[in-house]
């Protein structure tokens, strides 16, 4: 695919939120969602690129597990929004 690296975006809690997305379009995704809520957008880092879990992320940005728990799902919302509406030709 022309240098296109794929990699599959989802949740340890299996609730079957994966989807298969470009990382340049999730990394310009991230980018604006960084510009909306800094704290969100440094959970998914953590997540998707680091590949730690809730624990591990709440330590490291210093709040409880239940706040990363909701960042994290706001922000695979938001993001799966956008990617979705970019692939869509918006």
């Amino acid at each position: 695919m022309d240098g296109v690296q794929r990699v599959t975006f989802n949740d340890e809690a299996g609730h079957g939120a994966s989807a298969s997305v470009e990382v340049l379009a999730l990394h310009q995704a991230l980018e604006r969602f960084t510009a909306l809520d800094a704290r969100a957008a440094q959970v998914v880092e953590a997540r998707i690129f680091g590949g730690m879990t809730t624990q591990e992320v709440a330590h490291v940005v210093n709040v409880a597990t239940r706040t990363v728990e909701l960042d994290w799902t706001v922000a695979r919302r938001w993001l799966a929004r956008e990617l979705r509406e970019g692939a869509d030709g918006r």
